[in-house]
C-alpha cells in the first residue's frame, strides 16, 4: 500500500514526477555534520564555468576510498544500494548498476541555468542538502521547477525549492524536468550539496530543441539611399596607425577590439533612441534571457544608422581592418538590451548547425554609460565543438566595437549577468556570413 500511494505521489506531482524527503537521514548520532564536514575539507574542489553554470565540485566519488572519506563513500554505498532499490520499486523502472555521485558547492554570484538533465541513460536525478540549518529566501540558491509549453520547452517557474539541510530531492529525467538554480545572493552561505544521477537500460528520446538562430533574417550590402558609414565614426578609428594596430591584432588573433569608437555626439544620439525604443524579452528559457527590439521604423535615425554598416563604403573599410572579402557577404542585425539576469545558452544544436556553414564575421557595438566590471559577468565568449577552451571572450564595454572571425562550427554566448551589476548595456550585432578569407 505504502509503495502505491508513494508511486501516485510521485508521478501525479507537477510540472514533472518528483518529490522532497525532508529529514532525509535519521541524524541521532550526527552523520549530517560528519557528512559536511568531510565534504567541506575535501581537498580537490574544482572551479566549473560556462554558460550553464558556475559552481564548485568534486570529482565522482566513485574514485573515493573508504580509508580517505568513509562518510562520503558510505553515503554512495548507501544511495547506490537502498537509494536505488527503493526507486526501483516504487517507480517501476528498472536501474543499472551505474551511479554519478560528486559534492557541489555554489558561492556568491554562482548559478545554474534552465537545462532538464537529458542526456543517455539517466533516469533520475538526485540532490542531498547540506546547507545551513535556516536558509532564507534573500540567500538565493533555490531549486526552480518549470513549467512546459506544448512544445515541451520551459516557460514560467511552477515550484520554488528551498535547499532544507538534511533533504533529498529526487525528480524523473525527460524532456520535460527542466530546473535551475537561481543565483546565490550571500558571501555568508554556501550552498553545498550532493548530487547526481540513476541510470536506466535505454537511453532517453532527446527532443530538438528550438535554435533562436533560425529567426535570423539575411540582407544584401546596400549601394545608395543611406547615411555614410563614416560620418559616424571618431576620427582616430580611420587614420593609419589605428588601422594597422588593427589589422595586425586581427591577423593574428582572428579578433579585435576598438575602443571609442562612435563619435561621442552619435553615440549618445543612438543611446537615447535605444533608451526610448520597446524592447521585449525573447527566450524559449533554455536557450537565452535577453531583450530585443524586434520593431524598428524603416526611416528612423537607428534604422539609417544600422543601414550605414551594410553600405559599399562600411564593407570596404571594415575589409580593410580584416581582410575578410565582403562580396557576396550577406548580412544580419540584431539590437538587444541587456543587464543583470541576462544570458544566452549555446546548445548542441547551435554547434551543428554552423559545423557546415562557411566564415561569418561578427561584429559588437555597445552602447551605454558607466563601467562594465568583470565581476558583474556577462562576458561574450566563443566556443568551438571539441574546445573546452573559450576561443575569444571580450566584455560589453560602452562605445566599443569588437569584430571576430567565426569558423565553421563555433558559436558564442553572454554569460549570466549577475545581481552585482548596476547598468545596462545596447548591444548591436551585426553579422556578415559567407565572407572569404585569403587563405580560402
Amino acid at each position: 500500500m505504502f509503495f502505491k500511494t508513494f508511486r501516485e505521489n510521485f508521478f501525479d506531482r507537477r510540472p514533472f514526477p518528483h518529490y522532497l524527503f525532508q529529514n532525509f537521514i535519521e541524524n541521532s548520532s550526527g552523520v549530517v555534520e560528519d557528512l559536511e564536514l568531510e565534504l567541506q575539507e575535501f581537498p580537490n574542489w574544482k572551479r566549473k564555468e560556462n554558460d550553464l553554470y558556475s559552481l564548485y565540485q568534486t570529482n565522482d566519488f566513485k574514485s573515493f576510498k573508504t580509508f580517505q572519506y568513509p562518510e562520503l563513500y558510505s553515503f554512495r554505498q548507501f544511495l547506490s544500494q537502498e537509494v536505488k532499490v527503493f526507486l526501483q520499486n516504487i517507480t517501476e523502472v528498472e536501474l543499472i548498476e551505474e551511479i554519478d555521485v560528486n559534492g557541489s558547492c555554489y558561492s556568491e554570484f554562482d548559478g545554474l541555468l534552465p537545462h532538464n538533465d537529458l542526456i543517455e541513460t539517466r533516469k533520475f536525478a538526485f540532490v542531498y542538502y547540506l546547507s545551513p540549518y535556516v536558509w532564507k529566501k534573500e540567500y538565493g540558491g533555490q531549486l526552480i521547477l518549470f513549467n512546459s509549453d506544448n512544445e515541451e520547452l520551459p516557460v514560467t517557474e511552477a515550484k520554488e525549492i528551498y535547499p532544507a539541510r538534511n533533504a533529498l530531492m529526487i525528480f524523473e529525467v525527460s524532456n520535460k524536468s527542466w530546473h535551475a538554480v537561481k543565483e546565490i545572493m550571500t558571501k555568508s552561505y554556501p550552498r553545498l550539496s550532493i548530487n547526481g544521477w540513476f541510470h536506466s537500460l535505454k537511453p532517453q528520446h532527446k527532443a530538438v530543441s528550438n535554435s533562436t538562430t533560425n529567426l535570423i533574417s539575411f540582407h544584401n550590402p546596400l549601394k545608395k539611399g543611406v547615411p555614410q558609414f563614416d560620418v559616424f565614426l571618431n576620427d582616430w578609428c580611420k587614420n593609419d596607425a589605428c588601422i594597422s594596430n588593427v589589422q595586425e591584432k586581427f591577423a593574428d588573433t582572428s579578433e579585435c577590439c576598438i575602443a571609442q569608437f562612435l563619435k561621442m555626439q552619435c553615440h549618445n544620439e543612438m543611446l537615447n533612441i535605444l533608451r526610448c525604443s520597446e524592447f521585449e524579452e525573447v527566450g524559449p528559457l533554455n536557450k537565452c534571457k535577453i531583450y530585443e527590439n524586434l520593431t524598428r521604423n524603416r526611416n528612423s535615425s537607428l534604422s539609417q544608422f544600422l543601414n550605414s554598416f551594410r553600405t559599399t563604403e562600411a564593407l570596404k573599410f571594415i575589409s580593410r581592418l580584416t581582410g575578410c572579402m565582403m562580396k557576396d557577404c550577406k548580412i544580419s542585425t540584431s539590437v538587444y538590451k541587456i543587464l543583470k539576469g541576462c544570458y544566452t545558452v549555446v546548445g548542441d544544436d547551435d554547434l551543428l548547425q554552423f559545423q557546415h556553414k562557411d566564415y561569418a564575421l561578427e561584429t559588437y557595438l555597445f552602447l551605454g554609460e558607466g563601467q562594465w566590471s568583470k565581476d558583474f559577468g556577462g562576458r561574450i565568449s566563443y566556443i568551438g565543438n571539441d574546445d573546452e577552451e573559450e576561443l575569444v571572450t571580450f566584455y560589453p564595454q560602452s562605445n566599443s566595437f569588437t569584430m571576430v572571425l567565426r569558423d565553421s562550427g563555433a558559436a558564442s554566448f553572454l554569460k549570466y549577468i549577475n545581481s552585482s551589476c548596476c547598468i545596462e548595456v545596447y548591444m548591436i550585432c551585426i553579422r556578415y556570413h559567407n565572407v572569404k578569407i585569403e587563405n580560402d
